[in-house]
């Protein structure tokens, strides 16, 4: 047997099979291919000791095996070894799993976790994109299981990501949302303290009040990535 070769993986759902028979006499032989041990369709005139093709032979998916029996004419017959093949035309299904969309942390460290999962393959080839940049990859991921990509040392600001996930056969799957859409996360990372600034009453204010005097406490405060922020006003290290 020369192709496909034992454990081969394809998304291809007709495949060739290509053999060599040879024969110390006839110079051609009544080949059969079998396919999971079930006859297929034979080649009576088959060259000796010439590469011979059974083509566009249709396959389903799955793990199946193939072989080749040949018989010359006098009824002698010669089997093949037995070959193993795997058809997958089902890419993988990616789910983001932890942080969550819109996630805001002070941690410059951050774990991304993940679930592949596919219909044949017990590992994926899984590919962690960081705004929409290839960042790293694990060739060996665990299928349908929770896997986490690590990111350290991150600066302050916004980040996309998502994951990308190639099964043996070359089936590839973007991470997806429920409907089956393109799903990246995003997350920022903030790790710098607001700037408060008071603006009155200042230190040049009475310091004297009349009890239960009311005025306002006016202040600004600027932050290097919120909009809006939450904020307490303290009196006397009290809050009020």
């Amino acid at each position: 047997l020369i192709l496909p070769t034992n454990n081969t993986n394809t998304s291809n759902s007709t495949l060739s099979f290509s053999f060599n028979a040879t024969d110390d006499l006839e110079s051609t032989l009544n080949c059969s291919l079998f396919i999971d041990d079930i006859y297929n369709q034979s080649n009576s005139s088959t060259n000796n000791a010439t590469t011979t093709i059974f083509s566009s032979v249709p396959v389903p998916e799955g793990s199946q095996n193939w072989s080749v029996t040949c018989t010359d004419s006098v009824g002698n017959q010669g089997n093949s070894s037995v070959l193993n093949f795997v058809v997958d035309q089902t890419a993988p299904t990616v789910k983001l799993i932890s942080p969550a969309n819109l996630t805001n942390t002070s941690n410059t460290t951050i774990s991304l976790s993940f679930n592949a999962t596919d219909n044949l393959f017990t590992t994926t080839n899984c590919s962690l994109f960081v705004n929409d940049v290839y960042n790293q990859s694990n060739s060996s991921t665990t299928n349908a299981t929770t896997t986490i990509f690590a990111l350290s040392s991150l600066s302050d600001g916004s980040y996309n990501w998502t994951v990308q996930c190639t099964d043996n056969a070359g089936n590839r799957a973007n991470a997806s949302d429920s409907f089956g859409v393109d799903a990246p996360r995003i997350f920022t990372i903030d790790n710098t303290a607001p700037v408060v600034t008071l603006n009155s009453p200042g230190t040049s204010s009475p310091t004297t009040w009349y009890l239960y005097y009311n005025f306002s406490f006016n202040f600004s405060v600027v932050d290097n990535l919120s909009t809006v922020m939450s904020c307490d006003l303290y009196i006397d290290d009290v809050l009020n």
